[in-house]
């Protein structure tokens, strides 16, 4: 045998690891790790510090990998080496990627005025129906229909960066509108933003990982063309089908709906609700679950049809046969539901375990669940932005973690096989519902207590009974229909019964349940990896007693004698929590928006939450508005607080609750030494509802705070003046409001004002401004979330700068003076 020529050669260029084959799992490892690290709020390098630690550890990499094959000296371990070669090199890939969406942002200052644009749709719009939502019960709210759309912007020499940019877009009874439409419209274009709050919904990452440059709205439009524009399922088949099950006027349709095609927009808000509440939200619409669960019929049917065939069997074998079939069946599905991520995921996962299957080959979990995570990363490192992409991953993390190293026991017949299959169901719901709780509550700041007990019942009657007879239903509408009808009748009655009893489980209380932080989720994490080490009632304790420490309150409470405020950012509105040692006040509860979008749900509810301390002791409704008072019945009905103050007459039920009483002035009381005294209104008061608005003065042994309302400067001056540290703006800033004898008679230090980033009512109106020239101003649609406290009553707490996560906006304090939208009244 013939010595290779190029073997000495090779020995010294060629890494130990290479050569012993043992890169490949390392370099998955390392490029999925790099692109994950881009999650955290400072992980990309145009934050602080990180790029001299990327431009450090680049140059390290360098210099080991030089040394090593000049020199061949070990200076690490050869894994390690490939390890941290991949780490950096998915680091790149993902902040390229993610630095191109932020790069393309819309500029600030697009949204100054109205603009003309053009743009294509992208997607398939879906609508929500105004006929269950209503502005206060006076009026039906309009149909709103939303897209993603690619839009072309003129030059501004005012407004530079305005050419090409992909948006979502919101058009309110609009036309016919189809993907591929190329229009002409007037409406108004925003850079990405959201509400900034400790808690709740993160809107301006959601709209990084869906890879937005901005949002907006349409007023009017003309159609120039129609081009086609590939969208994911088959819209004509989509549309027959739609068409086909609405003329079946089936009372669980929209949820028929929701799981033969993906198309969710039917689903009423209080659907959604109670779905959230008693968690099953997963089991109604397309998920992981059900992608998996087909396959795994399919390979199991596909198995038995094989066997009946004996050529097939000889020339193929049944499991590859059948591994083909689950692929190709639950892609077509995944396709016919527009190939949302959860069921692009799921359907990349089964691929790989089919895959395995089909080899004869044994099957690792662990390493199937990273090879699926790095195809899926690597492919779109923005979904490290999405919430449902870390649900996902991590229920199946979870699951194998604590079932995989447990050897089966010997097989059980009859009655005892029964039990054991029901006790490893409500196992599996209990580690997800252990698992996932962490997760959940960074949004919502709470957990359905009832979801294991009612996923337990639910799980098998949806994947088992009621999705086969919707997917099997399809095909029929075409070849049988009144075999489809008996089906969907079926479907209809088994989705009925579910419904009802999760609306009854949503009922239940849930838990408060803060923001986890980081060694939280460390050891939440390595719990359920080694959880299944252990004995089942030992390793089940040990979770529970390590799950239960998420729930220690974060954070101190003020000490006795300190106030601590805290505006909520809540857009064009107001929500202000106010503390001491043991109580709590909430002044307002946010607006509620004729889409259905309740700021008191969404951002109120979590931002109190988080202090996992769910107790409410007061609620202060300031008058009849909805910017003030829209958020109320979700803010009571999930914080259940003891006593209600109000300005005006209750006339709606669901806030009768508790003790209800008027604010008054010269009303006050005490709580750990802080004093809480109503200014205004006086008793018998008649007059406008902004006028009558509950004006609250907190007096602390440390400093003084005054909350306004949307009193005007006809009641300004009747107020008793006192001076205050910190001083809410009137009215948000507006121009009837604020008076020289409000500002001479207060002489606040600090000034908050609780609005809009660019207010469409032009708040805060330039001469406010002008007359808090000697304050310090924080506005909370700009800065984010503001919170002061009596004891330091200088500072000042600011969400947006506090948290510097890179995908959030920022906003030039330069502009603060300027009108923020010229020719709007000053009301509001």
């Amino acid at each position: 045998m013939h010595a290779n020529p190029y073997a000495a050669h090779e020995a010294w260029w060629t890494p130990r690891f290479v050569r012993r084959g043992v890169i490949p799992f390392r370099l998955v490892v390392g490029l999925t790790l790099g692109v994950l690290t881009l999650v955290l709020p400072w992980g990309y390098p145009a934050s602080r510090a990180a790029p001299w630690l990327s431009g450090a550890a680049i140059v390290y990499v360098a210099g080991i990998v030089a040394v090593r094959f000049n020199t061949g000296a070990r200076v690490m371990p050869d894994g390690f080496l490939a390890l941290l070669i991949a780490l950096l090199a998915g680091y790149a890939w993902g902040h390229w990627r993610i630095g191109e969406v932020l790069q393309a942002r819309l500029p600030n200052c697009v949204d100054a005025a109205p603009r003309s644009f053009e743009l294509v749709i992208l997607d398939v719009p879906q609508r929500e129906s105004g006929g269950e939502r209503r502005d206060r019960g006076a009026r039906l709210a309009p149909d709103v229909v939303r897209f993603t759309a690619r839009v072309w912007l003129s030059p501004d020499p005012v407004c530079p960066g305005l050419d090409e940019h992909r948006v979502r877009l919101a058009w309110y009874d609009p036309p016919t509108l189809l993907p591929g439409q190329h229009w002409r419209v007037e409406g108004r274009l925003r850079p990405p933003w959201g509400y900034r709050n400790s808690a709740g919904f993160d809107y301006e990452r959601w709209l990084l990982g869906q890879g937005l440059n901005g949002t907006g709205y349409v007023r009017t439009g003309r159609l120039e063309s129609q081009d086609d524009v590939p969208t994911s399922g088959h819209p004509d088949l989509r549309k027959q089908l739609r068409e086909a099950i609405e003329a079946r006027d089936l009372a669980q349709g929209p949820f028929i709906l929701a799981l033969l095609l993906g198309d969710d927009s039917r689903i009423s808000a209080r659907a959604w609700q109670v779905l959230r509440d008693s968690g099953t939200l997963h089991l109604f619409v397309v998920s992981g679950l059900h992608v998996g669960m087909i396959a795994g019929l399919i390979f199991q049917l596909g198995r038995g049809l094989t066997r009946l065939c004996p050529v097939l069997l000889l020339q193929v074998g049944s499991r590859r046969m059948a591994s083909a079939l689950a692929g190709m069946g639950s892609g077509a599905y995944v396709w016919l539901t527009g190939a949302g991520v959860p069921a692009m995921r799921a359907w990349l996962m089964s691929i790989a375990t089919l895959a395995l299957l089909s080899a004869g080959r044994k099957v690792s979990l662990q390493r199937v669940l990273m090879l699926v995570l790095a195809v899926v990363v690597l492919a779109d490192p923005l979904l490290v932005h999405q919430q449902g992409f870390w649900l996902s991953f991590a229920a199946v993390l979870a699951l194998v973690g604590y079932f995989r190293p447990r050897i089966p026991g010997d097989p059980r017949e009859g009655f005892f096989r029964w039990r054991e299959s029901l006790y490893q169901l409500l196992t599996a719901q209990l580690v997800l519902f252990f698992s996932l709780s962490p997760l959940l509550a960074m949004d919502v700041g709470g957990i359905p207590l009832v979801a294991p007990l009612a996923n337990a019942v639910a799980v098998p009657l949806m994947t088992v009974v009621v999705l086969p007879l919707v997917l099997a239903a399809g095909p029929l509408l075409y070849l049988w229909p009144g075999g489809a009808d008996a089906l969907l009748g079926w479907a209809d009655c088994l989705l009925g019964v579910l419904v009802d009893g999760v609306t009854l489980g949503a009922g239940v209380p849930g838990m408060a349940m803060g923001a986890v932080g980081g060694w939280e989720w460390l050891v939440l994490a390595v719990v359920v990896l080694l959880l299944g080490r252990a004995p089942g009632l030992v390793g089940g304790v040990w979770l529970a007693v390590l799950w239960w420490a998420v729930l220690i309150p974060q954070g101190a409470p003020p000490a006795y004698g300190v106030v601590r405020i805290t505006a909520l950012d809540v857009g064009q509105g107001s929500a202000i929590l106010v503390e001491t040692r043991h109580h709590r006040l909430l002044y307002d509860t946010g607006a509620i928006y004729p889409s259905g979008f309740d700021l008191g749900e969404a951002v109120v509810v979590p931002s109190l939450r988080r202090s996992r301390m769910p107790e409410l002791d007061d609620l202060v409704l300031s008058h009849d508005d909805v910017d003030h008072t829209g958020g109320a019945a979700a803010v009571i009905r999930l914080l259940a607080p003891d006593r209600i103050w109000t300005s005006f007459p209750i006339t709606d039920e669901r806030w009768a609750v508790g003790s209800m009483r008027r604010c008054r002035r010269d009303v006050s009381w005490t709580w750990d030494a802080v004093r809480f005294r109503f200014l205004h209104p006086p008793s018998r008061w008649q007059g406008p509802d902004n006028d009558g608005s509950c004006v609250l003065l907190i007096d602390a042994p440390g400093g003084r705070a005054l909350i306004a309302g949307d009193v005007s400067a006809k009641v300004e001056r009747r107020l008793i003046k006192l001076p205050v540290d910190l001083a809410f703006a009137p009215h948000h800033g507006s121009a009837t409001s604020s008076s020289m004898s409000f500002v001479r008679g207060f002489r606040p230090g600090i000034v908050f004002i609780s609005t809009d980033r660019r207010s469409r009512y032009g708040h805060p109106h330039p001469e406010v401004l002008a007359r808090f020239a000697s304050a310090r101003l924080f506005i909370t649609g700009r800065d984010g979330a503001l919170q002061w406290a009596s004891d330091q009553p200088s500072q000042v707490g600011r969400s947006r700068s506090d948290s510097n996560a890179y995908w959030q906006g920022t906003w030039s304090r330069e502009e603060i003076s300027r009108p923020s939208a010229a020719g709007c009244p000053a009301g509001g």
